[in-house]
């Protein structure tokens, strides 16, 4: 039998809330520790497409305070800016940078994420990453930032199995009214 995907997209708040975490249940209490100030470092979220990595980073963002306390940084749609986008986040105790693999590789945004990985580790704030693989597939060039990626916590999250996508469509249909 050939099942069709069903072609709706529904716009959620990204929050813990509102997420399922199947088999990711330690990423997820990890993420909201973060968010709430109990847990402090860097971390790193891989996975496919759609496994939920830019859910997480926006429910840490949306629990974790206001503008200012915490910053959420999609890099894909900042390449165009430069670089020069990473900086003057230095007051935030939170940033989340999503699809890193957007830019590794590039020297410039590589020297630029070092420097934001040294601030935070001197100011004791979290770094979150988020990209569809490890650190060491997406062949980082600068060799001090890679040693800091493989060192850090890293989780990598699975999609959804059958039960765990009709779960989270019931919790979209409840969320919903």
């Amino acid at each position: 039998m050939l099942q069709l995907p069903l072609g709706v997209r529904l716009a959620d708040r990204a929050l813990f809330e509102s997420f399922v975490s199947g088999g990711n249940a330690a990423a997820v209490a990890h993420l909201a520790a973060v968010a709430e100030g109990r847990q402090a470092g860097a971390t790193w979220l891989a996975g496919p497409a759609g496994c939920g990595k830019s859910h997480l980073l926006q429910a840490v963002c949306a629990r974790a305070g206001g503008p200012g306390h915490v910053a959420y940084l999609p890099l894909r749609e900042l390449v165009p800016l430069g670089a020069g986008a990473l900086e003057g986040w230095s007051a935030a105790r939170c940033l989340c940078l999503d699809d890193v693999d957007a830019v590794t590789g590039r020297p410039e945004w590589e020297l630029a994420l070092f420097g934001l990985q040294r601030d935070a580790e001197e100011r004791g704030a979290s770094l979150l990453y988020a990209a569809t693989a490890l650190p060491r597939a997406l062949g980082v060039r600068l060799p001090d930032l890679a040693s800091r990626w493989t060192a850090m916590l890293a989780f990598t999250l699975r999609g959804l199995d059958e039960a765990g996508q009709r779960e989270a469509l019931q919790l979209r249909a409840q969320l919903r009214g």
